[in-house]
C-alpha cells in the first residue's frame, strides 16, 4: 500500500503527535482516581523518607524510580504534575514507536505506526494513569531501538547508552529483566553465528547490572521474596493479555455496549499476524521482531508462579509499539489500496468508538472495573 508520504515531508507526524498530545490532555482534570492511583497519590504525598522506607522495607518488589518521580512531581504541581508526566511519556512513546518502525521497516511504516499508537485505546488509557505503564512502553521502545544502534556498530557509546537505558527500565518496572534476558538471548544467537563478538555483547548487560546492584540487593534479602504468589489471572488467560493489547477495554463491557465493538481487535489481530507473516521475508528484521515479541509471554508466565499479578494484562503493554509496527508493515503489503485503507478505517473507527466510551465512564467513580487497568 502506498500513502504517498514523501520522505522528506514529516508534516503529517507532525499532526499524528499534535492529534496524540490532544487526545491524551483531554479530559485529564476530570478524571476519577482508578484503584492503583489511590494507592500512588497515598504514597507520593508522604514524607521522602516514607517513600524510601516503602521502597525499600515494605513494597521492593515495585522499583521505586517511578515513584520517587512522582514524589517529586506530585511536590512542582500535585496531581495534576503526575498526570502530565503520563501525557509526556506517552506522546515520547508515539515519537519513539515511529523511530523504531521507521528504523526497521522505513519512514511510511513509522508514521503509519506513530498513527495507530495514537489512537491504539490501551496506549491511550495508560497515558493518562498516574502508574508507571507508559513510561515502561517508552523506555522498551528506546533500549529496542538502542539494540538495533548496537547491533549495527558495537562501540562504547552504543554500549553505555544502551547499558544506562537498560539500568532505568530496572529500576522503573521489573518486566524490564524479562525485556533484558529476552534480548539477551537474541544477542548470544547472534554471536553463535558470529554476527557479534561475546566481549562486546555483554558490556551494555553488566553496565546494567552494576548500576542495579543495589535493588537486587534490597530485593532479593526481602523476606516477602520466599512467598509464592497468589496470582488471580491463571495461565490458561494469557491470551487475554493479547486481545488487550487491540482493544483496551475489557471484552464484557465491550459486548455490553454492542458486540460490533470487537471487530476492531479482531481486525487489529488479523491485521498482526498477516505483518508477522509477511515480514518472513525480511529474515534478520523478523527474527528480532518475533523473539523479541513473542518470548515475553511465556518469561512472564513463568515470573507469575513468584511475583503476585505478574501475569495481569498491563503489564504485557510495553510491547503495544512493536505490535502496532506489525499491524503498519501489514497495511502496506496489503496489495489493494482500497482494501487496506477500509481495514484501517474499520479498524480506527472502533478504536475511536472505544476511546470514547472511556471517555464517557472515566468520570465515574470504579471506572476502572468496567475498562480493566
Amino acid at each position: 500500500m502506498r500513502f504517498g508520504l514523501k520522505a522528506e515531508k514529516r508534516h503529517f507526524l507532525v499532526l499524528i503527535l499534535l492529534l496524540a498530545l490532544l487526545l491524551r490532555l483531554y479530559g485529564l482534570g476530570g478524571r476519577a482516581f482508578g484503584v492503583d492511583e489511590f494507592y500512588e497519590t497515598a504514597l507520593v504525598s508522604k514524607s521522602l523518607g516514607d517513600v524510601i522506607y516503602n521502597a525499600v522495607a515494605v513494597n521492593p518488589f515495585s522499583p521505586p524510580l517511578y515513584d520517587l518521580l512522582a514524589f517529586a512531581l506530585n511536590w512542582i504541581g500535585g496531581r495534576l504534575a503526575i498526570q502530565l508526566f503520563s501525557v509526556v511519556c506517552g506522546v515520547l512513546g508515539v515519537y519513539a514507536g515511529y523511530r523504531l518502525a521507521s528504523k526497521l521497516f522505513g519512514e511510511k511504516t513509522g508514521v503509519l505506526t506513530a498513527l495507530l499508537l495514537s489512537l491504539n485505546p490501551f496506549h491511550l488509557f495508560y497515558s493518562q494513569h498516574m502508574r508507571s505503564i507508559s513510561l515502561v512502553a517508552l523506555e522498551f521502545t528506546v533500549f529496542l531501538y538502542l539494540l538495533l544502534l548496537f547491533l549495527e556498530k558495537q562501540d562504547r557509546k552504543n554500549s553505555v547508552l544502551l547499558g544506562l537505558v537498560a539500568a532505568l527500565f530496572l529500576y522503573t518496572h521489573y518486566v524490564a529483566g524479562i525485556v533484558l534476558a529476552t534480548a539477551f538471548i537474541f544477542l548470544l544467537w547472534k554471536q553463535k553465528n558470529k554476527q557479534i563478538q561475546l566481549r562486546e555483547l555483554v558490556t551494555p548487560f553488566v553496565i546494567a547490572g552494576v548500576l542495579f546492584l543495589p535493588q537486587a540487593f534490597i530485593l532479593l534479602s526481602h523476606p516477602g521474596l520466599a512467598n509464592r504468589a497468589s496470582y488471580e489471572v491463571g495461565i490458561k488467560e494469557l491470551p487475554y493479555a493479547f486481545y488487550k493489547l487491540s482493544a483496551g477495554a475489557n471484552i464484557s463491557f465491550l459486548f455490553s455496549i454492542n458486540p460490533l465493538l470487537l471487530l476492531a481487535p479482531l481486525l487489529a489481530c488479523s491485521l498482526f499476524f498477516f505483518g508477522l507473516w509477511k515480514m518472513q521475508g525480511k529474515k534478520k528484521l523478523f527474527e528480532l521482531f518475533a523473539v523479541n515479541f513473542f518470548l515475553p509471554f511465556p518469561f512472564i508466565a513463568i515470573a507469575s508462579l513468584w511475583v503476585d499479578h505478574f501475569l495481569w494484562p498491563r503489564n504485557f503493554a510495553f510491547l503495544l509499539p512493536l505490535y502496532c509496527i506489525a499491524i503498519s508493515f501489514g497495511l502496506r503489503e496489503v496489495k489493494s489500496k482500497g482494501l487496506a485503507l477500509a481495514l484501517l478505517a474499520g479498524m480506527l473507527i472502533g478504536w475511536i468508538a472505544i476511546i470514547a466510551l472511556y471517555f464517557s465512564v472515566v468520570t465515574m467513580p470504579d471506572w476502572n472495573v468496567f475498562i480493566g487497568l
